[in-house]
């Protein structure tokens, strides 16, 4: 069979189950006996040998509630017919073993009536993931069975699409692993022996249309070798070593074309749609090799394609093997047999299986993941912030809710990619922006080095109703000049009156001009957070400049445990305030519409301003039943922010304050009236 795809140990003493699972997305088309020809191209693209199981996974299946049991059986026949089309020049025939479906999401497991072992223990159960209608579909099933002792199971659904919603797809994925459950011993989805994901996860590819396009069409002429830039974006592959989804599991390399969306019964893709591998296949085998993974362009049913993978399951030994008696064969027609195909290791890789990540019955999200980046450590920190950031991008305590005005921030840095998708999502933040650069004018903001959209995305994640304005001082970090820097200081605080002002860059000397501007800020109770610098102990200074401003934040960066990032300059052990947070390894985005992990106090300083703006914001709320604050105005104020952050932070061992909004925030469970009395005691402390 050549190289496996996947590979734990060789079989020993007893017979693999040959496995080939398929999932096709349906988009709602009625799927009828006209389309046996179709869909068995489908079974038929691996039709390298017989296989004992075979599994169709099928999304978007055209079932309202009121006639989703009376159309099962019809879609069951016809998938039926093909199956056993493909199997005419044999003895055997493949019958149903087990169906389930639910809200549109349907899982059918066949097997053929020679197979080796014993099948026993069959059961089917279902997760919904929310209130379905005809054209929105949400829901996932199970199907489990022991293959002798073997236990597996099988799993699919449908998750949330839309390009910036990987945090609900993540959610949806830790719903249907910690709640998809089956009657007998209340087993769950780990506790079998194997298991196999197939369905459209609707995972995107983080790079402009024109890009991904570009690339489908390198790889049509020059090999699969060139999707390698799409795969390194691709939304999913990256969660997976953060492990925000899908931990334990393995997914082979993806060495076939985006399989959505095309228009339907082309071959050209969607004007309006970055392409996508929507559909995929993940496995959490004991023992087993994968021999194929791909889809197939000649299925044009919907506005997707079908994938199928084939797996050699290692079943444990038992003396009795369940015997079938061969179906009676009718008009069997002679059919020329296909030679097998080998696999070589070059055709097909695999990545390599993904550490496992803590479980959690609340979803985790990634602060932005969509390249392939080394695994995070799982840990407690870790988690909490990733579900903090997932309550801040629900907007939990922001909805029905009226702001007196938002919060206004300004970022003095390189610019902002606006054609970025993730920034594209988000444009309506991007209030506007301001370029003093001479000759630079007609350029406008376009960020060319990608510093200042990294910054930006960073910040809205973690304040995302917050209105943004881009300040772009700096073509790069050789080119900065304190006039640039002190004129739109002036231009933040008396143009577009912002609260806050981030400056992630620094001088090595004190400047004269920007402190004046800094001043004039600071008198008009404008917030402002630096960089305090990544040249550790061999700078000529302890701190950059503006960071080292008595009026201004100076923010170090730290790992996601709170250890203190190696270039941090050095600082006072004994002061009581001197702030650090999350700034090495942090994704967001970057030129070309990449994804890239990026560390710094650049980093850091993003995520402690994002921090001071949500406190802010939330001051802003009405006063609870017309009960107004003693002191939520003084948030506003360095004093008052000082505070708060160290509210928000624990004092590590080297005394830095690591900030960890969760400490306020999702410990209160973003109940208003008690997140504003806290804080309100937290300033009394001071200004009582």
């Amino acid at each position: 069979m050549g190289e496996p795809l996947l590979s734990s140990s060789p079989f020993q003493g007893s017979q693999p189950a040959r496995l080939w699972i398929g999932t096709y997305d349906l988009n709602g088309t009625m799927v009828g006996e006209r389309d046996v020809a179709q869909l068995s191209k489908w079974f038929l693209a691996q039709k390298t040998r017989e296989y004992d199981v075979v599994v169709v996974s099928l999304q978007g299946t055209r079932t309202p509630r009121k006639t989703s049991r009376a159309y099962s059986g019809p879609l069951e026949a016809v998938v039926k017919k093909c199956l056993n089309l493909v199997a005419e020049d044999t003895s055997s025939e493949y019958s149903l073993l087990s169906s389930c479906q639910e809200s549109g999401t349907h899982l059918m497991v066949f097997v053929n009536s020679s197979i080796p072992f014993r099948i026993t223990e069959v059961e089917a159960a279902t997760v919904v993931l929310r209130r379905s209608t005809f054209s929105e579909k949400r829901g996932a099933v199970g199907i489990r069975a022991a293959f002798n002792k073997t236990t597996v199971c099988f799993v699919t659904a449908k998750f949330s699409g839309g390009f910036a919603d990987y945090d609900e797809r993540n959610r949806e994925y830790a719903t249907i692993a910690e709640g998809l459950q089956f009657a007998t011993n209340l087993r769950g989805i780990d506790d079998h022996d194997a298991v196999f994901w197939a369905g459209n996860f609707n995972y995107r590819i983080g790079l402009r249309w024109d890009v991904v396009m570009d690339r489908i069409k390198r790889a049509e002429d020059e090999g699969s070798e060139e999707l390698r830039v799409l795969y390194d974006n691709d939304q999913m592959a990256v969660h997976m070593r953060a492990g925000l989804a899908f931990s334990y599991y393995t997914e082979a390399v993806v060495r076939f074309a985006p399989t959505s969306t095309f228009q339907v019964g082309s071959d050209a893709y969607q004007t309006e749609s970055i392409p996508a591998w929507t559909g995929r296949i993940l496995c959490k085998p004991l023992k087993a090799k994968q021999v194929a993974y791909d889809s197939v362009g000649e299925v044009r049913i919907s506005d997707q394609r079908p994938v199928y993978a084939a797996f050699e399951l290692e079943v444990s030994p038992q003396e009795k093997i369940l015997n079938r008696k061969p179906v009676p064969q009718t008009e069997k027609q002679a059919q020329p047999r296909v030679e097998e195909t080998a696999l070589g290791k070059d055709d097909l890789t695999l990545r390599s299986p993904q550490p496992p990540a803590p479980k959690s019955s609340v979803p985790t999200v990634p602060l932005e993941a969509s390249i392939r980046v080394e695994t995070w450590s799982r840990d407690r920190n870790l988690q909490l912030t990733h579900e903090f950031l997932h309550e801040m991008r629900n907007g939990k305590y922001w909805q029905t809710k009226k702001h007196r005005r938002r919060v206004r921030v300004a970022i003095l840095d390189s610019g902002i990619d606006m054609a970025h998708p993730e920034i594209a999502t988000r444009s309506e933040r991007i209030v506007d922006t301001f370029c003093p650069i001479p000759g630079l004018e007609d350029q406008g903001n376009q960020d060319k080095g990608g510093h200042g959209t990294h910054i930006a995305l960073l910040l809205l994640q973690i304040a995302p109703m917050v209105d943004l304005y881009i300040a772009r001082v700096f073509e790069d970090a050789k080119g900065i000049t304190d006039d640039y820097v002190g004129c739109a200081i002036l231009h933040a605080v008396n143009g577009w009156q912002v609260d806050v002002i981030l400056m992630s860059f620094g001088f090595k000397f004190w400047v004269p001009s920007i402190s004046h501007t800094i001043r004039v800020a600071a008198f008009n109770d404008v917030l402002m957070f630096a960089a305090a610098s990544n040249e550790g102990a061999n700078a000529d200074i302890d701190l950059a400049y503006p960071a080292r401003e008595t009026n201004v934040f100076d923010i170090r960066a730290t790992d996601h445990l709170g250890n203190r990032y190696m270039y941090n300059p050095p600082w006072d052990a004994g002061a009581r305030w001197t702030f650090a947070t999350l700034g090495e390894k942090v994704l967001s985005a970057w030129t070309e519409g990449q994804m890239l992990p990026k560390s710094g106090t650049s980093m850091a300083a993003a995520i402690a301003a994002g921090t001071g703006a949500l406190l802010l914001d939330f001051s802003r709320l009405p006063a609870l039943k017309g009960q107004a604050p003693r002191h939520l105005e003084h948030v506003a104020s360095f004093d008052g922010m000082r505070l708060l952050l160290e509210a928000c932070s624990s004092r590590t061992p080297d005394n830095l304050l690591y900030i960890k909004p969760w400490l306020v925030f999702s410990k209160k469970g973003f109940d208003r009236g008690r997140i504003a009395n806290y804080i309100d005691d937290v300033l009394d402390e001071h200004f009582g």
